[in-house]
């Protein structure tokens, strides 16, 4: 496989963009780029084309979407068996997968079938060696655990190294010794854990388990016969307490206590509920009572209130008049306050205007007079002198450069963009026609019929009727550009640069260009026809010329006298300052008339509406028919109530003062019930005891404990000799295990042999007469031994750990493609830390290996890497 070109659309920096990155060379190719450019991006965004499926949602996929969202879109053209395939990919938004053949632009895949595709053409061949060479910014490990997160898991690493073995399966057995192994762990782990202790479920775990049975079994046995000799005692002292508890004496007083204390209790009980019964009977009438108390009172407190409301109303409505008279007034003064303003408003715009063509008259009639002086002065100047005074004028100004014209259009190009954002999640409002008065915020008139955005708090007064705050929705334009600030930023660089717009920058640095050449034309001939510097002089006169709109051949106008009545500027503005004291006053009387106007109109409101509601009251409490006779029927029926009352008061205490004690009374008669319970209780407790006694004294002498307490020892002492087999089973299944793993190792120096051929002469151009070992784990270097020292390879400097990083890929690369499976080698910044000397030499062993290989370098130092060589790609954008 080969890579073609790379293709974004809305990718992280990208966003709103579409970014290509090519042409790829058969060997070389080159792209190098200032840091933020967007090279990794490039990188990241193929390992998800190759790796990730189109509906993943995944942090890699996530992370390259754009601030402002939308589906990220990866497209690359591979070169599969001299046949070129297009590979697209959308991720998070609007998902798909397609294949398309690029000679016929026929999609030949989508969605599942595409994804199955880049598996079966791709991954499947190539993901081993593109876990391994494809080296990521940063990154020139292949440990999963260790600094290379992105690099293939174990199992990836082991189908590279069956790519690059050889005649492994020839050497060591290949997989049947890895169903050995495989097998040897099965048995270990369905046996033990890995503390080597008896795993749950397991043979081993389960004689565990029955010897522990037995064991119980063996201690319950052993106290059989201890239980039975405690039960014969047990029988004995049972039978002489169920002979005492029998006694007919003791019986037959019980039984007179018992019935003594019934009937006491049964005579209690029936004085107590005619107590009850009394105080029932008393708490009736009292209800009743207080029933007609609280009727009484209810008709007294409304004939009360009927009198309070009377007099409230007529207050009420003299207030609400009074209020009436004076909201008027408040509304006449307002309004005519409000009319002298737009009346002085009127004369103070007659006078601003007036100012305005004084002043203009005054500065024409100081500049003719300087022209008529100038006159006298000036000699005769040819057209250089015009054409160096143009191009003095352009070339004073501020020097505008292609990155200030290349800003300018970056920013107008984000205003664009949160002004489009911010009119989607910010709602707005506008102000139509009204009659009623005008809208002002912050204390500016609001144009009428035109949109604004609730971008921030806002308060609106609106006249007649009051203030409106408006805030915006909650997380708004949260992560959105301010297009204020930006047109600020805009404003600020084209006020440095002299111009007010963009294109008059782009026509000022056009400008610019073409005046450097006229300049340096008219100075040489000015030079010769002004040799006593009459430049500036000349340079005046043009000037005034110029802004006087006079032809200098032309005769100059006679100086025209001023009017007597006429009315000079300083005079005008000291009649706008006295106009514009007069308006503040005005406004600020008006907002007091206003506030007193709104005031006035609450105080009516208010007014009217407790009056309305002292008037539904007094319609809710009108007197019913007979109101005064049903008040003396209730008044004649709590009297007698309340007699009532005290003779079932009277009768209530009689009837407690001789009653007996109830709880007395029943205390006695439940201690005699459960005296004679409890005697019952425990007779059939001991019958009961008695008859479990006799069963076990039985059981234990025809169960034949010792001869059962013997099998049960014998039992577990087979069981636990069993266990101690499992026990050496489990060991020798380890030493098995490390014996194999052992002999892999020591097997594996001979399956390196095709890497350290490829490797050594590359190594030797760096550092002459080093040996090296590989780590069969990361399939990298592990250790090097320079002049018989040996170093772990991570103990290295970083340049000299990333050239021999890189020098193992190009050896692995070597490798595939000898066996026919050519793979990318991809190196993103991977030579940061390499000194002068030496990456000359890396280039010079890359563009060896690129004769044979594909090899794309991607790399921030421009200058370093001109001298590389091979095919030079470029990123490309565009809008969409």
């Amino acid at each position: 496989m080969k890579l073609r070109q790379l293709e974004l659309t809305n990718v992280r920096r990208f966003g709103g963009q579409k970014a290509v990155l090519g042409p790829f060379g058969d060997g070389l190719t080159t792209i190098t780029a200032e840091n933020e450019s967007g090279k990794s991006t490039f990188l990241d965004a193929l390992h998800a084309l190759f790796f990730v499926p189109h509906g993943s949602s995944s942090q890699e996929v996530k992370s390259l979407q754009p601030y402002s969202g939308g589906a990220a879109c990866v497209a690359a053209v591979v070169e599969i068996d001299e046949r070129d395939f297009r590979v697209e990919k959308s991720f998070l938004v609007q998902k798909s997968a397609k294949i398309i053949d690029c000679a016929s632009g026929q999609v030949i895949k989508q969605q599942g079938d595409a994804e199955a595709w880049i598996e079966d053409n791709i991954n499947k061949v190539n993901k081993g060696p593109a876990g391994l060479l494809w080296v990521r910014q940063g990154a020139t490990h292949v440990d999963p655990e260790g600094k290379d997160k992105d690099a293939s898991n174990v199992a990836a690493r082991r189908d590279l190294m069956s790519s690059v073995r050889g005649q492994i399966d020839a050497v060591t057995g290949g997989r049947r010794m890895d169903k050995i192994v495989e097998q040897c762990r099965k048995e270990l782990d369905a046996l033990a854990t890995k503390g080597l202790k008896a795993k749950a479920g397991s043979s081993w775990k389960a004689i565990e388990d029955k010897a522990v049975e037995l064991l119980v079994r063996k201690e319950r046995l052993e106290a059989d016969v201890g239980i039975l000799a405690q039960a014969l005692a047990v029988k004995r002292q049972a039978k002489l307490r169920l002979q005492a508890l029998h006694d007919p004496q003791k019986q037959d007083a019980r039984v007179q206590q018992l019935a003594a204390a019934e009937e006491a209790y049964k005579n209690a009980q029936q004085h107590d509920r005619s107590v009850a019964d009394a105080d029932g009977a008393l708490q009736l009438i009292i209800a009743e009572k207080n029933q007609l108390i609280r009727q009484v009172k209810d008709i007294a407190d409304i004939q009360y209130r009927r009198r309070q409301l009377a007099n409230e109303i007529t207050q009420k409505e003299t207030d609400a008049s009074s209020l009436r008279a004076a909201q008027g007034a408040s509304d006449a003064t307002l309004i005519d306050s409000q009319a002298l303003i737009t009346q002085t408003e009127v004369q103070r715009s007659t006078l601003v205007q007036s100012l305005s063509a004084a002043r203009t008259a005054e500065r024409s009639r100081r500049k003719w007079d300087r022209l008529r002086t100038l006159a006298d002065l000036v000699a005769q100047l040819s057209a250089p002198q015009k054409k160096l005074s143009d191009a003095d004028v352009i070339l004073g100004r501020v020097e505008i450069t292609q990155s200030d014209l290349d800003r300018l259009g970056d920013l107008s190009r984000r205003i664009s963009i949160a002004q489009e954002q911010r009119r989607a999640q910010f709602a707005s409002f506008s102000i139509k026609p009204s009659s009623l008065g005008t809208a002002e915020c912050d204390g500016v008139s609001l144009e009428l019929e035109k949109d604004m955005l609730i971008d921030r708090p806002l308060a609106l007064n609106l006249s007649g009727f009051g203030t409106i705050n408006l805030s915006p929705a909650a997380g708004a334009g949260k992560g959105i550009e301010d297009p204020d600030a930006l047109a600020a930023d805009s404003d600020a660089a084209l006020q440095a640069l002299g111009v007010q717009t963009v294109q008059d920058a782009r026509d000022a640095f056009n400008a610019r260009q073409s005046a450097v050449n006229d300049k340096t034309v008219a100075v040489a001939e000015i030079r010769g026809l002004a040799p006593d510097g009459v430049g500036a002089l000349e340079e005046e006169w043009n000037a005034l010329c110029k802004e006087l709109r006079h032809v200098p051949d032309d005769q100059l106008p006679e100086a025209a006298g001023s009017q007597p009545d006429d009315l000079s500027a300083e005079q005008i503005e000291e009649q706008i300052t006295g106009l514009d004291d007069d308006l503040a006053n005005l406004r600020s009387n008006t907002q007091a008339l206003q506030a007193k106007a709104t005031e006035a109109a609450n105080d009516v409101a208010k007014a009217s509406g407790v009056l309305n509601h002292l008037l539904a009251e007094q319609t809710s409490l009108a007197k019913p028919q007979g109101e005064d006779a049903t008040l003396a029927a209730l008044q004649t029926s709590r009297d007698e109530e309340i007699e009532k009352e005290e003779k079932a008061a009277e009768t209530l205490a009689e009837l407690k003062l001789v009653a007996p004690n109830l709880d007395v009374a029943q205390s006695t008669h439940e201690r005699l019930l459960s005296a004679e319970k409890a005697d019952r209780d425990e007779i059939n407790k001991l019958e009961r005891e008695l008859a479990r006694v006799d069963g076990a004294i039985e059981t234990q002498s025809e169960g034949a404990v010792e001869e059962k307490l013997a099998e049960v020892i014998d039992q577990l002492e087979k069981a636990s000799e069993r266990a101690k087999r499992y026990e050496l089973q489990a060991k020798a299944l380890t030493m098995l295990i490390a014996h194999l793993d052992e002999a892999r190792k020591d097997a594996q120096e001979t399956y390196f042999e095709p890497i350290r051929n490829e490797l050594r002469p590359l190594l030797a151009q760096l550092h002459a007469g080093a040996d090296f070992e590989l780590d069969p784990d990361k399939m990298l270097v592990g250790k090097i031994i320079r002049n018989g020292v040996e170093d772990d390879i991570n103990m290295l400097s970083g340049g000299a750990y990333e050239q021999i990083a890189i020098l193992t890929r190009l050896a692995f690369a070597k490798l595939f493609a000898q066996q026919g499976r050519h793979v990318p080698l991809i190196l993103d910044d991977a030579l940061v830390h390499t000194d002068d000397e030496r990456i000359s030499t890396m280039f010079n062993m890359l563009s060896h290996a690129a004769k044979d290989q594909q090899i794309i370098v991607l790399s921030c130092r421009t200058r370093a890497f001109s001298d590389l060589g091979g095919t030079r790609a470029f990123i490309e954008t565009e809008a969409v």
